[in-house]
């Protein structure tokens, strides 16, 4: 229990010393904290076997003094890595009982001790849990309330990342969360909120980085082979940010079928201007669910059938908001490239949207089945995708439709066929001198004097099929 008292008294005190505030001799005071107290649990959990290694407190200190003396900005930044790195190497050696160093896994194990408390964080969870199921009757039902406190409190984060991506993406959207902000805001204090939620993270990450320590081998160095696979987080508790993300992509999902797609909107609503800035945005969330639905299926906690259920059927509905956010972006691109035009980074947008769609199957049925080789699925769509778009001459379908659309609607950015795009393009690009234009005409005349003066070949092994291609062309 003195642990979890420790990294509650360091996740206080980092709050009050860092927040909203510049480093100075705070630095320092949290520093020697830090250590005082990692000194005092690991002689009071009997890992200390290597006293020797204590020494690298003194330029662990020294560092963290150095924000109270200078302000060279590039040691301002450095010395946190630097500090960071030394405490764990200290760590590493205090609790190494061999004499010797292997240097092949020292980067590894600091690494691991830095890192590696992420899997733990749901130990200082379970030890406050403990600790207040022995004043209740109903132990079970504490734990679990527990879990899905600590399942909150990690949605939290993440929640803000997506909402502000979507808030991005959607106007509409954003103008309902927005009036919820301000109601919420006028309960709570923004900054209050985001120093608890600080505090709670910090809290957690201490204390996963002590029960780490804990559970280290000290008989023998870990390495990438002995290395179990284990839990992350409890069930209950990753099910709970699923379940809230879930609900946020539904509300955004209904505002989508209203204002994009059925577009009952009002007449006046500008959609070109509505999608203008939203594929970006989606893409960047659809990422966030894939990572969220892996990491929700690799944990191996043991929970009942029911519970399974749940977890698949929470993984499934977050593909299925997946697609539809997909379909979202594909139809915002759309109708902004009816309105500004096509360009290379549109095109690799489609092939993205594209890409993560059928990325969406293997994702199911590795939900329904864990036993499915997601990793190769995911490689083998990926590779066969970056091969085919190789051969299908993006340069040439993009001037293709930026010249339909010129004879269409009259509107094309000359400017950006001629100088954007490869030669690739020149036989789109040679349609325009059917043009009306003479601006437009002249251009174009230039852009193919141009491609003469560059495609100049004095070698037979310099062939190439479009150069021979455009220099065939009768202008």
């Amino acid at each position: 229990m003195s642990y979890i008292v420790y990294c509650l008294i360091l996740s206080i005190l980092q709050s009050v010393l860092f927040f909203q505030k510049q480093f100075g001799i705070s630095v320092i005071i949290f520093v020697v904290f830090a250590v005082i107290f990692m000194v005092k649990i690991l002689y009071k959990k009997e890992k200390v076997k290597n006293k020797k290694a204590f020494i690298l407190i003194v330029p662990i200190v020294l560092l963290s003094s150095t924000y109270a003396i200078w302000n060279n900005q590039f040691f301002a930044v450095f010395n946190i890595l630097v500090t960071f790195g030394l405490f764990a190497f200290m760590v590493y050696l205090v609790t190494n009982e061999e004499n010797t160093i292997d240097f092949k896994n020292i980067v590894f194990n600091v690494f691991l001790i830095i890192f590696k408390p992420i899997i733990f964080l749901n130990k200082p969870i379970n030890e406050i849990s403990d600790i207040f199921s022995k004043y209740t009757k109903d132990k079970e039902r504490t734990r679990t309330i527990t879990r899905i406190v600590l399942g909150i409190v990690l949605a939290i984060p993440v929640v803000f990342v997506v909402v502000g991506l979507l808030n991005s993406a959607d106007i509409v959207f954003s103008d309902i969360t927005g009036k919820f902000g301000i109601q919420l805001t006028n309960v709570f204090n923004e900054s209050f909120i985001f120093r608890i939620i600080l505090i709670v993270l910090a809290f957690l990450y201490f204390g996963g980085y002590v029960y780490n320590i804990f559970e280290r081998n000290t008989k023998k160095q870990e390495t990438l082979e002995i290395i179990e696979r284990k839990s992350i987080l409890d069930n209950i508790t990753i099910q709970t940010v699923t379940t809230i993300l879930n609900i946020i992509y539904l509300l955004f999902c209904i505002i989508q079928f209203s204002y994009l797609f059925m577009k009952i909107g009002g007449t006046n609503f500008d959609y070109a201007d509505y999608a203008r800035s939203g594929f970006f945005q989606l893409m960047a969330v659809t990422f966030i669910n894939f990572i969220v639905i892996i990491v929700s299926n690799v944990n191996k906690s043991v929970c009942s059938n029911k519970a399974i259920t749940y977890k698949k059927v929470m993984n499934i509905l977050l593909c299925i908001f997946t697609f539809i956010i997909l379909i979202s972006a594909f139809y915002r691109m759309r109708l902004y490239e009816l309105e500004y035009g096509y360009t290379t980074l549109r095109l690799f947008v489609y092939i993205i949207l594209g890409t993560e769609a059928v990325l969406t199957i293997p994702t199911v049925m590795y939900i329904l089945n864990t036993k499915v080789p997601l990793l190769k699925c995911c490689l083998a769509i990926i590779i066969t995708v970056y091969t085919v778009i190789n051969f299908i001459n993006m340069d040439n379908i993009i001037a293709d439709r930026n010249v339909d659309r010129y004879f269409e609607t009259g509107r094309i950015d000359i400017e950006y066929l001629v100088n954007g795009l490869s030669i690739d393009a020149a036989p789109q690009i040679y349609r325009l001198l059917g043009s009306s234009d003479n601006d437009i005409k002249s251009k174009v005349y230039e852009y193919f004097k141009n491609i003469d003066q560059h495609t100049q070949t004095t070698s037979l092994f310099e062939f190439n099929f479009y150069k021979y291609k455009v220099k065939n062309l009768n202008y």
